[in-house]
């Protein structure tokens, strides 16, 4: 599930798993990140908002991304098209276009370690199953919908460079499927924007 340090989450993983968030769904993800750097008294917070949509099946994600750290506030959109390699960023009336590394689907890894089961509510209960493992260096706890696999929960940290990472990431009004597969198609105006090489790995969703 991330982009920034690891934007998009829930696991990265290329074979085995124990479960995969569903291959079409569209929700809202909520993301604070706690950001300290070597010889600094204050981490810097980061909490982003995404309206995402999540197509495993045509390898493609499209988010509309809201940021605020302190007092300033931005909002983009962001469409990872793996099929072809290009990520789009759009921010008014300007677009950017990277390459992209190959699509990774978002699962909890085989060697994960199952945390227990619980739920949410009262009359008519979620039920979830927590889960932790240590992905590039970062522990990481998910949870997950136990029927489902869909995205709950997440918090990881860890160091990345030097610097120290914390972030905790929760998903909202999940439902199945694209209601609309325009979402995907970038603005006309992309068209004729240089595509800039860059090495962004394949980054998964959840």
């Amino acid at each position: 599930m991330f982009q920034v340090l690891l934007t998009f989450s829930v696991a990265l993983v290329a074979s085995a798993q124990i479960c995969c968030v569903p291959k079409q769904w569209e929700g809202v993800q909520g993301n604070v990140m706690a950001i300290s750097q070597p010889n600094t008294v204050e981490p810097t917070i980061v909490s982003t908002s995404y309206l995402m949509s999540y197509d495993a099946t045509n390898q493609r994600v499209a988010t509309i991304k809201s940021v605020s750290s302190g007092n300033f506030t931005s909002t983009n959109g962001v469409i990872l098209d793996y099929a072809n390699g290009i990520q789009y960023t759009v921010e008014g009336p300007r677009c950017t276009k990277t390459t992209l590394g190959p699509f990774i689907e978002s699962c909890i890894p085989s060697d994960a370690h199952n945390d227990g089961a619980t739920y949410y509510g009262a009359f008519s209960p979620l039920n979830v199953t927590a889960y932790s493992y240590v992905k590039s260096g970062f522990q990481v706890y998910s949870t997950v919908t136990t029927d489902t696999c869909a995205p709950v929960q997440e918090v990881l940290f860890g160091e990345f460079g030097g610097t120290r990472y914390m972030q905790s990431l929760g998903y909202s009004n999940i439902t199945p499927g694209i209601k609309d597969p325009m979402v995907f198609m970038p603005p006309t105006f992309c068209d004729d924007v240089p595509l800039i090489k860059a090495n962004l790995p394949g980054m998964p969703m959840a």
